[in-house]
């Protein structure tokens, strides 16, 4: 973000306008990024300035959330990182722990793969709306490549009738995929936060895209205390997944909220597994 504001600063300055004009513009035309009530810049290159980078890190997003509305998720960020508890010099150290807590159970998918897997859906835009969900968004780039392909293909025509849905139980992912959204000017989407296979918050859609956490360990009960709940995973068998493995009923899920076609990425072993689905194979 600081990156693109900058830019735009740097034009608006050749043009003839001064330095404080400029950060005027491109407040207007960007996100604002110039607090012009305490006349100072919440740009990364002026906060990492200062020897106390964490703390004017906190308050800058602090400040940028409240002078943005699209960007309130910001603060959210800062409160659940923690980035406040940093401020100490004996604490500045434990910064380094805290993106290892944030990546628990989500998994890095090469682009190429995600490139591939949305290509293969070959995502039609017809009349009216189209829906695309991911519902194991972590940073969102599933949902962000589906709207390129949509955007590639029918061009900003195509864009305009996609909805994009998605869902993620770790917060701070879920606050980051927001950004990561808003940074691609994408503005048709809806994102919520929660267990996707206990809590599935979002409706059905036209095309379905994730790639889940690969043998998760899962309280199986759990899921028939909702009847509506039990129905998802009991739809296509009479078995609940195998706790120590949610693979399949993450295709289950995939499958009941799709009205069209399903991408999964998903480690061979699921279709070796045992457990419940091989003593259902022998009955």
């Amino acid at each position: 973000m600081s990156d693109k504001w900058n830019a735009l600063v740097e034009k608006y300055v050749k043009e003839g306008f001064t330095k404080t004009q400029a950060y005027l513009l491109s407040n207007s035309e960007y996100y604002v990024l110039y607090d012009e009530n305490e006349q100072k810049l919440l740009t990364w290159h002026e906060i990492t300035k200062s020897r106390e980078t964490i703390t004017e890190l906190a308050n800058a997003l602090t400040r940028t959330s409240r002078l943005n509305e699209k960007l309130f998720d910001l603060e959210k960020l800062v409160e659940v990182l923690g980035l406040n508890g940093f401020i100490s010099e004996d604490n500045l150290h434990t910064i380094l722990r805290s993106p290892q807590k944030a990546k628990e159970g989500e998994n890095y998918t090469p682009i190429e793969i995600v490139r591939l897997v949305v290509s293969l859906l070959d995502i039609e835009i017809k009349d009216g709306e189209v829906t695309v969900l991911d519902p194991a968004l972590g940073s969102g780039s599933m949902i962000i490549v589906s709207r390129d392909y949509v955007k590639e293909k029918y061009k900003e025509e195509g864009v305009e009738k996609l909805m994009l849905y998605g869902q993620e139980r770790n917060e701070i992912m879920g606050v980051i995929a927001k950004m990561n959204l808003i940074l691609y000017d994408i503005k048709n989407y809806e994102i919520y936060i929660g267990d996707s296979l206990a809590n599935p918050r979002f409706p059905q859609c036209d095309y379905v895209v994730a790639n889940p956490p690969w043998n998760q360990d899962y309280n199986v009960n759990g899921l028939i205390e909702d009847p509506k709940v039990k129905k998802i995973y009991t739809q296509f068998v009479n078995t609940l997944p195998p706790k120590n493995s949610m693979d399949w009923g993450w295709i289950q899920l995939m499958l009941y909220f799709a009205k069209g076609k399903v991408g999964i990425i998903l480690d061979n072993g699921a279709l070796f597994g045992e457990g419940r689905r091989r003593e259902s194979e022998k009955q």
